[in-house]
């Protein structure tokens, strides 16, 4: 489920983007993902070292959460979040400066949580099944991949294409909230398992 959330970044944000400027320049929008990356890589890798990796995971996925959950931000505290404003003297929609901090948080936590995984999968492999586990890593990346983008695009599709297209008023905190939802639920779902894990290897 964390991925799922993350997924998005590549299926729902693209279309949300459009949705409040039409001429967006997504792939500057999406920039903030690597450059978050190269910028501070090395020092989240450091922040987080000390950590054990479930909990360095759930705490990358609570990054991720709330920068999914920013999103809900814009149309509660604006009269008109496709408002442009300037930055770095770019017209930028007001709603887009939110989904950039978004992007940058999601990168945050794609940073804390991505490496840890494939220590951790590593770590309980059976001697000799460590590449077939890490091989593993993958698959969560890959279901989300084929389950999210369908589910993006649906959401979309009810929250803001359909009422768009019908002239109905349109409302995106709805479908933020879901993702937020996700998101909880993966942090949740990691902690329950982390705690059984726990009590398993004392006995």
């Amino acid at each position: 489920m964390f991925w799922f959330s993350y997924i998005q970044l590549y299926n729902l944000v693209p279309l949300f983007l459009r949705y409040i400027d039409p001429n967006a320049p997504v792939e500057l929008y999406q920039l903030a993902n690597p450059v978050m990356i190269v910028c501070f890589q090395i020092l989240i890798t450091k922040m987080v070292k000390k950590w054990t990796p479930v909990k360095s995971i759930i705490l990358g996925a609570a990054v991720v959460t709330v920068g999914m959950f920013l999103n809900v931000l814009p149309p509660l505290l604006l009269a008109d979040p496709a408002h442009k404003v300037s930055l770095l003297g770019l017209a930028v929609p007001a709603a887009g400066l939110f989904l950039i901090v978004s992007i940058a948080s999601m990168a945050t936590g794609e940073m804390m949580a991505s490496p840890r995984i494939y220590e951790y999968l590593g770590a309980i492999a059976p001697k000799g099944e460590e590449g077939l586990y890490l091989g593993y890593a993958n698959l969560p990346i890959a279901l989300a991949s084929i389950v999210g983008g369908p589910i993006g695009g649906s959401m979309f599709e009810k929250y803001i294409a359909t009422p768009q297209k019908n002239g109905l008023p349109v409302n995106t905190v709805p479908m933020w909230l879901i993702i937020t939802g996700i998101g909880l639920a993966s942090m949740i779902g990691l902690a329950i398992y982390d705690r059984l894990m726990g009590k398993a290897s004392k006995k």
